[in-house]
């Protein structure tokens, strides 16, 4: 069994529809459909992708973690670890982060 990863952007009337019934984070993560153009399929790439994001230290900060530890924790959802959920600000601040590069 394999870990995947996918980002999916979201609107401010669902991230409030999921704090409000936990029980539908499951939904939301598994009923899009793959050529939804909302979602990022990282799939095994995650973990690669962060180690260069942070320089292989665990202990990276903002704005480098956010694919493993940014955001808030929201729902149960059956899976290695919990659906997380960025702020504007902080997709901002990845944004941002990640045009810094070369």
């Amino acid at each position: 069994m394999s870990m995947l990863l996918s980002l999916r952007i979201t609107t401010p009337s669902e991230i409030a529809t999921l704090r409000a019934s936990s029980e539908m984070v499951a939904e939301w993560v598994t009923g899009t459909d793959a050529g939804d153009p909302s979602l990022i399929e990282l799939d095994k790439t995650w973990d690669g992708l962060n180690y260069l994001l942070t320089d292989g230290n665990e202990r990276a900060g903002e704005p480098w973690c956010f694919l493993l530890r940014g955001g808030e924790e929201i729902g149960e959802y059956a899976s290695y670890d919990p659906v997380r959920i960025l702020q504007p600000a902080q997709v901002k601040a990845c944004s941002e982060a990640l045009a810094s590069l070369s």
